[in-house]
């Protein structure tokens, strides 16, 4: 029944398939790739896109387009370096698939052991949770960001961590994003091959493809070859933003790259599993990679923005889906003024790259599914008007709920104490330190770098609004006598352990 309703599928869809030994439609020119990426790169309002096409072994484009710097007319090239972000997670995934092949583990190990001391607060997923789990997002876990962004504390302590945090779903019955159990996995593949993680992809990866422009961490990252990253604020305006510093290596997120390093690692992909005519990993072990694992949640702007698509799935490092009837691998990153994506479609052999200097932006996704058209002959659609429109609704709806909000707020619903009593020292233990302190007659909170004002909405619940973390609600709890206890900020409590300290006297 599955075949007969694909069959249905490509039907209704009119996509050309190929026959058996039918030649496959020649790429497109690059003067045609170049206007679609310039028109999709305008219609977004990016200020910079560097884009990768590999066919096969032959790189059908490479080339980079708009600029480094929205304040400056130097242009973007292909040398320049962007944080791959969450696309690093597909570089853990392959090298536990490379140990995995010299049985130095099983993707159904138990972690502990290889990480003896690894912990899970829930009992079944303690007892149970394997190396297959900490890469598929299924253990259990909440999000819980906080737990790496901008964290003072060093990788393994962000391990350690992990086994504090409550269950938010029941184990393998749910997906909820978990960045730092993809580190717990470069743990496992440290401990597997016997050395670092950064020097297993550097060995094992890197080196093999000859990516020289390739990164484990921002240490040594000359400042003129980084791509400038950029947010847009509220009222429209595009500025730079500050790289996210990441001295040490982490599995779920450190990797950095130029758009020419991308090149092999796409013909690898592309080729399941090799480059070069040497085989790095073999095809079926290749193939696990793309096996659904977890399925994962698919509606409102997801939905608008993938038409074509039925249901997303995660496997190994990977978003699985289906495009317009073909198989496909993807993944995201974003990070401090950056969005990059990394698409796949094995049994096309095509891989495509994108790396753009504008945070959290959708159009990556457009502009890959564009080009995936251009390159397959499938008929055109207008991705840009699809996402852009999908955007605009989910935007309309947000400012309208806070309309709503704002119109139905209680004027006479002042916070129940002073606002100096709000100020003091927080403190969670998974979490660390944060200090509320009164500028410019505002509450502000300081956490982790952070320093952001919290707009009063009723009685004891403020709003933080932050470019990267997004919109939170704060709620203080207050004793009888108007004494703050504690504040719930991004779903995690937060005790009121003393008083702001008092400034020296001179």
């Amino acid at each position: 029944m599955r075949r007969f309703a694909m069959i249905a599928l490509i039907l209704s869809l009119g996509i050309p398939h190929l026959s058996r030994g039918e030649t496959p439609p020649a790429p497109p020119s690059s003067q045609t790739l170049a206007t679609i990426i310039e028109t999709t790169r305008n219609a977004w309002k990016v200020p910079g896109v560097a884009v990768v096409i590999v066919r096969d072994n032959t790189v059908i484009y490479c080339d980079a387009h708009g600029v480094r710097d929205a304040s400056r007319p130097d242009p973007l090239t292909t040398d320049h370096v962007f944080p791959m972000a969450s696309c690093s997670k597909a570089f853990t995934t392959m090298l536990l698939a490379m140990l995995s092949e010299e049985d130095k583990l099983r993707w159904d190990d138990s972690v502990r052991r290889h990480l003896p001391d690894f912990r899970l607060q829930d009992p079944q997923a303690n007892l149970l949770v394997n190396v297959r789990d900490l890469v598929t997002h299924r253990a259990g876990l909440g999000t819980f960001d906080l737990l790496w962004y901008r964290a003072p504390w060093s990788t393994r302590e962000m391990i350690a961590r992990l086994g504090e945090l409550p269950p938010a779903y029941p184990f393998r019955q749910g997906f909820a994003y978990q960045s730092v159990m993809v580190t717990a996995a470069g743990e496992v593949a440290a401990a597997a091959g016997g050395k670092p993680w950064a020097e297993l992809v550097r060995e094992r990866i890197f080196q093999p493809l000859e990516m020289t422009d390739a990164w484990t961490d921002t240490r040594s990252i000359p400042v003129s070859r980084r791509a400038v990253g950029h947010i847009r604020t509220p009222m429209g305006e595009i500025v730079a933003v500050p790289w996210y510093d990441q001295p040490e290596a982490n599995a779920a997120g450190s990797v950095h790259l130029s758009a020419n390093a991308c090149i092999p690692w796409l013909k690898l992909l592309a080729n399941r599993g090799t480059f070069a005519q040497k085989r790095l990993i073999s095809e079926s072990t290749f193939n696990q990679l793309r096996q659904p694992i977890t399925r994962m949640p698919f509606s409102g702007l997801e939905r608008a923005l993938a038409p074509d698509c039925e249901r997303m799935d995660y496997g190994l490092g990977w978003v699985l889906q289906s495009y317009r009837g073909h198989a496909m691998m993807l993944h995201g990153g974003t990070i401090d003024g950056f969005r990059t994506q990394i698409t796949i479609l094995p049994d096309q052999r095509l891989g495509i790259a994108l790396l753009n200097n504008l945070h959290s932006n959708r159009m990556n996704q457009m502009l890959s599914n564009s080009l995936v058209d251009a390159v397959l002959g499938l008929p055109a659609k207008d991705w840009n008007t699809i996402g852009l429109t999908a955007v605009s609704a989910e935007e309309r709806a947000e400012q309208k709920r806070l309309s709503k909000q704002a119109a139905e707020r209680n004027p006479d619903a002042i916070p129940n104490a002073p606002l100096a009593a709000y100020t003091g020292i927080y403190r969670n233990a998974l979490f660390g330190t944060a200090r509320i302190e009164l500028h410019n007659g505002r509450l502000q909170w300081q956490h982790h770098g952070f320093r952001q004002p919290l707009s009063h909405d009723a009685f004891d619940t403020f709003t933080f609004v932050d470019p990267f973390l997004g919109r939170e609600q704060f709620r203080f709890g207050l004793r009888p006598d108007r004494v703050v206890l504690g504040v719930m900020a991004f779903d995690i409590p937060f005790e009121r352990i003393s008083n702001l300290p008092q400034p020296m006297m001179p």
